[in-house]
């Protein structure tokens, strides 16, 4: 995950400095950002558990497109079928809508993209560190793991998850204060090594 991440990092800068399209037709990996009308033709908002927020688009010159955003907010909610919007592309794809005086990003918008990696490269780093944890216990300690489940395992896995808990929070938190993707790695041990020495400090005293 963590490879993925200076590819993300160049498109995101890429597309915020990207000036607007001045040439009348489009090439689908041109480095401007290019403005569309579109119309509104159907729109999907599903909240809870398997949430999903899309609008589909058509426009004369340009045919239907499938747009999914990551939430109802700030347009998609206020959207109705045949408003017309405007739809900004960068490389071919639609980063972002805008309407009802204001503007949306979608899923296809690179903005963002850095965090996301870093958050899952960490969770896959503490679920990793569990595995390893796992299976040191029960090779070098299998008549301990026999029984159920170690004390000194449980301990790992509530810091792993509390490891993985704090990697999204410090993203959904960046994304709400649209911040640099570099705070992500600071804010997250910022907040999880004290967790961390706790629970060790803990363990060896109960240990003791």
């Amino acid at each position: 995950m963590f490879a993925l991440l200076p590819g993300t990092v160049t498109d995101e800068h890429a597309h915020a400095s990207a000036p607007p399209c001045t040439t009348p037709r489009a090439l689908p990996e041109e480095e401007c950002v290019r403005s569309l009308p579109y119309t509104v033709v159907k729109i999907h908002i599903q909240g809870g558990r398997g949430a999903s927020y899309w609008a589909e688009l058509e426009g004369q010159a340009h045919g239907r497109r499938h747009v999914d955003f990551d939430s109802d907010e700030p347009l998609l909610g206020r959207l109705r079928v045949g408003d017309q919007v405007t739809a900004h592309a960068w490389h071919g794809d639609i980063t972002s809508v805008s309407g009802r005086g204001s503007i949306q990003t979608t899923g296809d918008s690179p903005q963002g993209a850095p965090l996301y990696v870093i958050a899952v490269g960490l969770m896959c780093a503490a679920v990793g560190g569990l595995g390893l944890a796992a299976a040191w216990w029960w090779l070098r300690r299998t008549d301990d793991c026999l029984p159920g489940h170690p004390r000194g395992l449980r301990v790992a896995g509530w810091i792993c998850t509390g490891l993985a808990v704090d990697a999204f929070a410090t993203l959904w938190l960046l994304l709400w204060l649209d911040g640099p993707y570099w705070l992500h790695p600071v804010i997250w041990c910022a907040a999880t090594l004290p967790v961390v020495a706790a629970l060790a400090v803990r363990y060896r005293k109960r240990s003791g």
